[in-house]
This record gives structure tokens, sequence and C-alpha cells, in this order.
């Protein structure tokens, strides 16, 4: 089963690890021009701006791959996880 949007968005709040100071968490690097992405002001990370499609590629592919994992290992008589 694939996970949904909602789901998804739900285990990258939960699994949240905000990255240090003005150094990109994807890169490591800390030239450039580095943006906090991030919803809420006190919950962000630094990133470059064209680091941030593979870092969230890769958060997203981790999502999938966590939840298609937790439901496999769901038993048979209990509900589906999604």
């Amino acid at each position: 089963m694939v996970p949904t949007e909602q789901q998804i968005a739900e285990w990258l709040d939960a699994t949240f690890k905000p990255s240090a100071d003005h150094q990109c968490l994807h890169c490591g690097g800390t030239t450039g021009v580095l943006l906090p992405f991030g919803g809420r002001e006190s919950r962000h990370v630094w990133l470059h701006g064209a680091c941030w499609p593979a870092h969230m590629a890769a958060r997203r592919r981790a999502a999938v791959a966590a939840l298609s994992a937790a439901a496999a290992k769901q038993p048979a008589d209990q509900p589906a996880l999604f």
C-alpha cells in the first residue's frame, strides 16, 4: 500500500531534525546563501535553495519506505495503518 499525503506529512513532522545554524542540512555546506525552510519560526532547517528539491525528495522517499515497512509488519487481524 502507498501511504497518503497526510501520513507522509505527519511522518515528516514527527521525524523533524533541525540543522546546525547556518549549515546546509543536505550538503553540509556553510558557504553561499542559506535559507531557512520550514513551517514554524522555531522549527526550520537551513538549506541552499538548490539543495531543497533533493533534500525533500530524500525525506519523502524515507517517509514512504518507513510507512510501507510499518504497514507490512502490521498483523493481519488488526486494521491497516493506511
